[in-house]
């Protein structure tokens, strides 16, 4: 009886000790110090998206697809193939408030500041249904199949869950998008 005992607690702290190391937690502590300080300073009247935030059916097919990721932190090589960016997806920190924003971070290659890169900002729309995640390089096209991107470096989805979804790509020094299911 006490064995069963100590091997279900062994269980339950292996379990929180893996949920509290999630690379893809949403708590700011998983993005660099430089992020979070601008997080802080530069969007204080926002938050990160969380799973919490989404709808029941939403939530559980987010967490059904990406069940150790984050709605609203993503990383990649988005900007360059030598350096990883952070992007969060953002939302007003007032629950009645509709709006959201996701910005990626660039790392300045000679020290550890972080500059804000704005890939969307919307002041209309609600976030309730919205995630954001990393897509590989390669081939990508719009739901009519007229128009088709190669992209070369990883893309940034921003997905409003069952309705649409958008890539996000770096070309010539900007985000270009590709809305490629609506």
């Amino acid at each position: 009886m006490r064995s069963q005992g100590l091997a279900i607690l062994l269980l339950i702290l292996v379990c929180i000790s893996s949920a509290e190391s999630s690379p893809q937690s949403c708590d700011v502590s998983v993005l660099p110090s430089g992020v979070s300080e601008l997080l802080k300073s530069r969007f204080p009247e926002w938050r990160i998206r969380t799973a919490e935030d989404m709808e029941a059916y939403d939530r559980q097919l987010w967490t059904k697809s990406k069940p150790d990721a984050c709605p609203g932190i993503t990383s990649g090589r988005f900007l360059s193939s030598t350096k990883k960016t952070f992007v969060v997806l953002l939302v007003p920190g007032k629950p009645d408030l509709k709006g959201y924003k996701v910005i990626a971070f660039d790392q300045a290659a000679s020290n550890s500041s972080f500059a804000p890169i704005v890939v969307e900002d919307n002041t209309t729309q609600g976030a309730a249904d919205l995630a954001i995640f990393q897509l590989p390089p390669g081939i990508y096209t719009d739901p009519d199949r007229t128009r088709r991107v190669r992209i070369q470096l990883d893309g940034l989805q921003v997905e409003r869950m069952e309705v649409s979804t958008t890539l996000y790509f770096w070309r010539s020094g900007h985000f270009e998008h590709l809305v490629t299911s609506d």
